[in-house]
């Protein structure tokens, strides 16, 4: 009885959690990141025409953010493998994958 009232009033909550994070991704973004979903949350709720608007001013700066991230992630990664002879160990850190053309159609 006891376990049954202890879980309808504080369930367990399950949780996702990352064994890694992207590297590109710094704390300010994850901080935008998070606002924005404040921001959705704040504008889907009230369906207010300047919350959205919010929500879409954040949305498009973090999207700009994550696209300098990467071109900053990607040219530091490849100018340290130009200055190396082993360049082994950083093609990895840049998960360069090849698309199948047959998978392209």
């Amino acid at each position: 009885m006891f376990k049954q009232i202890c879980d309808n009033h504080a369930p367990f909550k399950r949780i996702k959690i990352r064994s890694k994070s992207d590297p590109r991704i710094t704390n300010e973004i994850r901080r935008k990141m998070n606002y924005r979903y404040k921001l959705l949350k704040s504008a889907v709720s009230t369906k207010d025409e300047t919350a959205w608007a919010k929500y879409k001013k954040i949305r498009n700066e973090i999207t700009a953010d994550v696209r300098r991230a990467k071109a900053k992630f990607f040219r530091e990664n490849i100018d340290a493998a130009k200055s190396t002879l082993h360049t082994g160990k950083y093609y990895p850190r840049l998960r360069i994958q090849r698309e199948d053309p047959r998978s392209a159609h």
